[in-house]
């Protein structure tokens, strides 16, 4: 509107959407999944290899462990060995397991690292039971449940370490193990510092594990049957989204002003809390748009549009203005691989429209390749935050996403540059 130009309306997008849609599917079906490494069903135990490192140990009656509790030993300090559960008898205790006092004969499940365990059996009096082997059955006895975790971008955890975080006592979760950037993690996992699309092997309670997926540890649990809520509300959440997504599509308010009502709507009808509302802001976006717009009109009212659009016009002077939007698509695509979609589109969108004003055509469709652009990056896990969190879950590297995503790049390069002039016309 600033610029002179009509609102993209609702559905303006849907027609070339469609068409990448079909054929990226296609492309995924018969080609993009052939391309990725096969994916092994297997138990989360093997996933992280862990078995190897779990360990069963007996308490002697003259060991120096007898009467203390794991946080007086200090065990995972001194030997970096973490005791997981307490065996006493038929009672199994693993909630609490830092503050339990030991006893003798008591039989630990531990997890550490051969040489930790070694140094605690000459120094602490432990034995070690070699002829049992543990698995993912004996971490999930009882109340206890073993599951994935995933780092979200809005997590706290995000940049933290496991010790920074104190996950076990501020949650009652243990984590056994962590995934990331390909290379699975059992020693010393405390003092990792933690990204997005990390994954977590998580131990515990089933409703201690469920608050995570909640501010501020936004952990996304892979194989938790979740809990239904508000199964009353759905109809009603339903109807608002379909009547916002009306009132846009008739003209009869901006989508703005319909999203913030439906929001309203949504919290006043009870389909979410206020509080729910709130943590569902994704901040890191809100701050990235919040620098990122003033540079993008910065750029417009300084004239640094006006001076790089000129640069890039020299460079393709031989070309028709199809070829010049071609080549913003691609650009686009370019950046959006390397730095954030959001702040590609705000950075390129004023020097698209200043060289749409220097070509003398409509600007319209090079804010159309724009858009389509800063959302189809699909060459690097960076891009986009959903390829991130499925980078290290899916066991893919930098190279899975350049195989599939690149020829698939191309084909909405090249879907675009065909189409884009001929839906909207320069």
């Amino acid at each position: 509107m600033r610029h002179g130009l009509p609102e993209i309306e609702m559905f303006e997008l849907t027609k070339l959407g469609s068409i990448f849609f079909v054929v990226g599917l296609l492309y995924l079906i018969l080609v993009g999944r052939h391309l990725l490494p096969a994916q092994e069903r297997t138990t989360l135990t093997r996933k992280y290899k862990l078995a190897r490192y779990l360990t069963g140990l007996m308490v002697t009656k003259n060991s120096d462990l007898v009467g203390k509790s794991t946080a007086e030993a200090r065990l995972n300090e001194l030997y970096d060995v973490t005791i997981l559960e307490i065996i006493r008898g038929e009672e199994r205790i693993w909630s609490g397991v830092r503050d339990a006092k030991l006893q003798a004969n008591d039989h630990l499940l531990v997890r550490g690292a051969l040489d930790g365990i070694l140094e605690m059996k000459r120094e602490a009096g432990v034995e070690i039971r070699s002829e049992v082997k543990f698995g993912e059955a004996d971490l999930t006895t009882g109340d206890s449940d073993l599951v994935d975790g995933i780092i979200s971008p809005s997590s706290s955890l995000v940049g933290q370490t496991l010790a920074d975080a104190d996950l076990r006592n501020r949650s009652d979760v243990l984590v056994l193990a962590i995934r990331s950037h390909g290379e699975t993690i059992r020693d010393k996992i405390a003092r990792i510092r933690l990204d997005i699309g990390d994954t977590l092997l998580l131990q515990g309670r089933r409703e201690s594990l469920l608050h995570l997926e909640e501010r501020p540890f936004s952990l996304v649990l892979q194989e938790v049957d979740l809990e239904k809520r508000r199964e009353g509300r759905a109809a009603v959440a339903v109807l608002i989204i379909a009547a916002v997504v009306t009132l846009a599509a008739v003209g009869l308010v901006p989508i703005l002003v319909g999203a913030i009502l439906g929001s309203l709507a949504m919290v006043a009808s009870g389909c979410i809390k206020l509080q729910e509302a709130y943590e569902s802001i994704d901040w890191f976006v809100i701050f990235l748009l919040a620098g990122m717009i003033p540079l993008g009109i910065a750029m417009e009212r300084t004239g640094t549009a006006d001076l790089i659009a000129p640069g890039i016009l020299d460079l393709t002077s031989s070309w028709d203005p199809v070829a010049v939007l071609s080549a913003f698509y691609s650009l686009t695509t370019i950046f959006s691989s390397a730095m954030s979609h959001n702040a590609a589109a705000v950075v390129l969108v004023p020097i698209g429209i200043a060289a749409a004003t220097t070509l003398g055509v409509d600007s319209r469709p090079f804010l159309i390749a724009i858009a389509f652009a800063a959302s189809s990056s699909l060459a690097t896990p960076f891009g986009y935050h959903t390829n991130r969190m499925v980078y290290t879950p899916g066991g893919y590297t930098f190279a899975d996403y350049v195989k599939v995503g690149v020829p698939l790049n191309l084909t909405f390069w090249i879907l675009a540059s065909v189409l884009i002039p001929v839906f909207w016309p320069l």
